[in-house]
């Protein structure tokens, strides 16, 4: 417990301008340009994207902290970006959807309650430099949380939930359910199909909704494609971009009727040449 609040002060300091403790000896950073982050009140945990190297033109991560909703979340670090084109975000899942919020250049000392769910990184076309170290400290009510994450890194495929080997022929009362779709990232060439289909979700009581994740850069971080309830066979969506950017699908069930979920199904096109 001491060694734990040493680490604590320390990182709290970061936001001065002082360095920033070594957090890996408590957990193992994150280093990948993406994916699930498990998120606990014991042991800090980092994400630490190319901090020592350059980043990619048209690089899109995307981050899944999962942790209990009932804690805070404290963000402590730095990020060496080239400029205002290039940045985090911070998404918030709320009963009203997804709420974003850009992280400060340099020095970052954030927290947010509610909690973070999701953490993005975006790059665009022009020169870039290192990337970032970022500190993530749960406060509150300790034990596993309640959620379930899945993350997709290919340019294709389909996911069903409940998953069909899991045996679960229906979902669960009082789920949270967050699937992101990150397809390979720098690729700005290509357009993006997804499918949402085979629906069996309670209505009204119960949804899936579907964002568009957009770069840092502008004015708007998210795009609402929809959200959707009810018994529907087949194709229930179908929507193509020029553009290749992530999706996040966001489900959520009451204590009362449950049903069999729901299929998503994407791929990425090359434009031709």
């Amino acid at each position: 417990m001491e060694l734990l609040t040493l680490f604590i002060i320390s990182a709290i300091s970061t936001a001065s301008g002082q360095f920033l403790p070594n957090s890996s000896f408590f957990q193992p950073a994150f280093t990948e340009c993406g994916g699930v982050v498990p998120i606990n009140t014991i042991y800090p945990t980092s994400i630490q994207y190319k901090k020592d190297v350059m980043y990619g033109n048209n690089e899109f991560c995307v981050w899944t902290l999962l942790h209990n909703t009932k804690n805070k979340i404290r963000l402590v670090g730095y990020q060496n970006f080239s400029g205002p084109y290039d940045g985090l975000v911070a998404y918030t899942w709320a009963e009203s959807g997804l709420i974003s919020r850009k992280l400060p250049g340099l020095d970052i000392d954030v927290t947010f309650e509610p909690s973070v769910s999701f953490l993005a990184f975006s790059s665009n076309t022009a020169a870039t430099t290192g990337g970032f170290d970022i500190l993530i400290q749960a406060y509150g009510i300790q034990g596993a949380t309640e959620e379930r994450a899945f993350h997709f890194h290919s340019n294709e495929g389909v996911f069903t939930y409940p998953e069909s080997d899991s045996g679960q022929i229906t979902y669960g009362d009082n789920e949270r359910v967050s699937v992101v779709v990150q397809g390979q990232t720098n690729a700005a060439t290509q357009t993006k199909q997804i499918v949402l289909r085979d629906l069996d979700i309670e209505p009204w009581d119960d949804s899936i909704t579907v964002y568009t994740l957009l770069p840092h850069f502008g004015a708007q971080r998210e795009v609402l494609i929809g959200k959707f309830s009810g018994n529907q066979n087949g194709v229930v969506r179908n929507s193509t971009t020029n553009f290749v950017y992530p999706n996040v699908y966001l489900f959520s069930s009451d204590h009362k009727t449950a049903g069999k979920g729901f299929t998503i199904q994407w791929k990425n096109f090359p434009h031709s040449s």
